[in-house]
């Protein structure tokens, strides 16, 4: 299969299955753009990021965040909106919290809206009954991520260690509450529910990638049984929901962006409120059977990903071909818009006389 690729951005494509085990040719493309300063258009990136073939960590995996997750998934049902960065105090002068908030409106909506607070460095300290937060520390900046969420692993009985299951990466939970003095709490937590005790039940606070083995999304990975072994390996299992591939929690996703909503930052940057137009990026994909007529898609973004803290925002879209039998029915892709030239031959009743012509564009 010829892959052609006419656009400046990171693309390619993977083999697929959709749940009844039919094959699917998926083509991933990656569009970088600049950040712009507030209320200005996104400029296209001089320099692409590449698609990620396998998640990357903010350290150890499996102990640690999920910084970028990879790029290949299969379907997703949503667009994911993401963000790594900073919190920043207003006019750089430290203060003890200060909130943040991510929201996306269209015309008519607000498509998603999630805040909450970011606190200062605070630890647990012992108090009349149990442990106690500390006061916290002044900051003028303060990193964001589930790392520092509340969550975490309790190994101070390593015969029988316990994890935060909603987030095992993160901080200040306990459930044998031995040995916390001085250690840290989390540096996040929801508006109107202050963590107070170790062994309570907090949802941690983020804008990043939920790791694939958290019950947040585990739960629509299906059920991998002996019937599953016996009847249905290696494809997925009957209960397995797309949902899976979504890597935010259900207050970050949004229908398929078309362009034009806001995005609005509070307090991911110096400015305070950093606000932007999403861009129209619906990128065609041609598939080019050996027999039969050509099929065109037009990619739809799935996910959106804001990093304040490098300039950009990236933004991931795909298109899925359902294949009849094999990949091998497929002779050529070409990613992007080709010349009204090429569809008029192309598409030519008579473009049997032009093929000198077509494979002229095709390599043009």
């Amino acid at each position: 299969m010829f892959f052609n690729n006419t656009t400046p951005y990171s693309v390619d494509w993977s083999p697929g299955f959709d749940k009844n085990g039919r094959e699917q040719l998926v083509v991933i493309i990656k569009v970088t753009w600049e950040l712009p300063h507030s209320g200005q258009d996104l400029v296209l990136a001089d320099m692409q990021t590449p698609l990620i073939e396998a998640d990357i960590s903010t350290g150890k995996p499996g102990f640690s965040a999920t910084l970028y997750e990879g790029d290949y998934a299969t379907f997703k049902p949503c667009c994911d909106v993401l963000v790594n960065g900073c919190a920043y105090s207003p006019s750089d002068r430290p203060v003890k919290e200060v909130p943040v908030l991510l929201q996306v409106n269209n015309q008519n909506n607000t498509l998603l809206s999630k805040g909450f607070m970011v606190k200062g460095d605070r630890y647990w300290e012992p108090g009349v009954i149990s442990f106690r937060p500390s006061s916290q520390q002044p900051f003028t900046k303060m990193p964001v991520s589930y790392d520092n969420a509340f969550g975490g692993i309790d190994n101070t009985k390593l015969t029988h260690p316990y994890f935060y299951q909603d987030n095992p990466v993160g901080r200040g939970y306990s459930h044998h509450k031995t040995k916390l003095a001085g250690t840290l709490l989390a540096n996040t937590e929801e508006i109107g529910n202050p963590i107070r005790t170790p062994g309570g039940h907090y949802r941690p606070m983020a804008l990043g990638a939920v790791g694939r083995s958290w019950p947040i999304r585990s739960r629509y990975a299906g059920t991998y049984d002996d019937h599953w072994i016996q009847n249905i390996m290696p494809f997925c299992p009957d209960d397995f929901d797309y949902r899976f591939f979504q890597s935010t929690p259900p207050d970050q996703q949004i229908p398929y962006p078309q362009g034009g909503e806001i995005v609005s930052l509070l307090n991911f940057s110096q400015n305070a409120v950093l606000k932007f137009k999403l861009p129209q990026q619906k990128i065609p994909v041609i598939f080019i059977p050996h027999v039969g007529s050509d099929k065109q898609l037009q990619s739809m973004v799935d996910t959106i990903l804001i990093e304040p803290e490098l300039g950009r925002v990236v933004m991931t879209s795909r298109a899925v071909l359902p294949i009849k039998k094999s990949l091998h029915e497929i002779k050529e892709v070409i990613v992007g818009e080709m010349s009204s030239s090429w569809y008029r031959i192309r598409y030519s009743p008579h473009k049997k006389h032009y093929s000198s012509l077509l494979e002229l564009c095709n390599k043009i």
